[in-house]
């Protein structure tokens, strides 16, 4: 099942790869066990769950779902990554918060310049965030967000 739904997963278990010899693969630090789990289940039942009482907070789904895109950004499945972006534009949407200033330099550090992710955020800043609110916690956002707000 993973490898039908993931091409890390599928070149990790090929014949030729020394991980499919040692019959072990290992997934990359960044896709830390919950998510792996929530990935897991992804494959099995086509939806991202997480635990609604212990990320309550929409700021804390906003973490896994950020969380689930860079994983299936790096599993390099996707359906998976394009259900979390919709989760997420949604939890967005839907309570007009914006994710925390770590977690947007977690994400400017995770991915690269042309990440659809950090287009999608510098978008919803523009649209969600005002200038004043914008000014007051620039400190804490990455350069390049900044820079690319502004232009």
């Amino acid at each position: 099942m993973l490898c039908s739904s993931s091409k890390f997963f599928q070149a990790a278990c090929s014949k030729v790869c020394a991980e499919a010899k040692e019959k072990v693969v290992r997934v990359p630090e960044v896709v830390q066990h919950p998510i792996f789990q929530s990935y897991a289940l992804w494959v099995y039942s086509g939806k991202i769950e997480f635990d609604t009482d212990r990320y309550a907070i929409p700021n804390q789904q906003q973490a896994v779902l950020i969380h689930a895109w860079i994983a299936g950004d790096i599993l390099d499945d996707v359906k998976f990554r394009n259900e979390a972006m919709r989760m997420l534009v949604h939890n967005i949407e839907a309570f007009c918060i914006l994710p925390h200033a770590r977690m947007l330099r977690h994400v400017w550090k995770s991915t690269p310049s042309n990440c659809i992710l950090r287009g999608m955020l510098v978008s919803a800043i523009i649209l969600h965030l005002d200038r004043d609110a914008f000014s007051e916690q620039v400190e804490g956002y990455p350069r390049e967000l900044v820079e690319t707000v502004a232009i």
